[in-house]
């Protein structure tokens, strides 16, 4: 009897273990899959943008404007402001935000900070905004939303660490 049942076992593992799989359908010849990830690690990566299209695509967001205006303000504490992975700066067109720009330059970018031009009125501005700045990475947007999160009173500030300060 034990043999019996032993044989039976082995011929059921055996026609399961190489049984062929179920077809759901036929969908014509198979080709091998080659990934394309890795065909060109070799190859230089040449940056798509031209100093026009930057121009077309900055101007297309101008003018900005904002409720906030330039102004001084006593460091503080902002909760939200514990959560900001990498430091933010807010800056506008006008001569507080540009000497503190030109004066904290280094600081900025040491600090690898994004900053926000909240207050531009056209490309000639964001190009002498950007001279000053030099590898500081700015972006021309509102950031009312942000002002707003965060309670900042005027600008320029730095939201970084915990703080917002001038």
């Amino acid at each position: 009897m034990k043999k019996l049942v032993f044989v039976f076992l082995s011929i059921g593992i055996f026609n399961v273990a190489f049984a062929t799989p179920p077809t759901w359908g036929v969908l014509g010849p198979t080709k091998p899959f080659q990934s394309p990830i890795g065909q060109n690690i070799n190859r230089p990566v040449k940056p798509q943008i031209n100093p026009m299209s930057y121009a077309q695509m900055v101007g297309n967001n101008l003018p900005i404007k904002s409720r906030l205006s330039p102004g001084k303000f006593e460091r503080f504490r902002s909760e939200p402001a514990v959560r900001v992975t990498r430091p933010i700066c807010l800056v506008g067109y006008d001569d507080l935000s540009l000497s503190w720009l030109e004066n904290n330059r280094d600081a900025l970018s040491r600090y690898n900070a994004v900053c926000f031009v909240m207050q531009v009125q056209n490309l000639a501005q964001m190009k002498r905004i950007k001279r000053i700045a030099g590898k500081i990475l700015f972006q021309p947007v509102s950031g009312e939303q942000i002002a707003l999160d965060f309670k900042v009173p005027a600008y320029p500030a730095l939201i970084y660490d915990g703080w917002v300060i001038q």
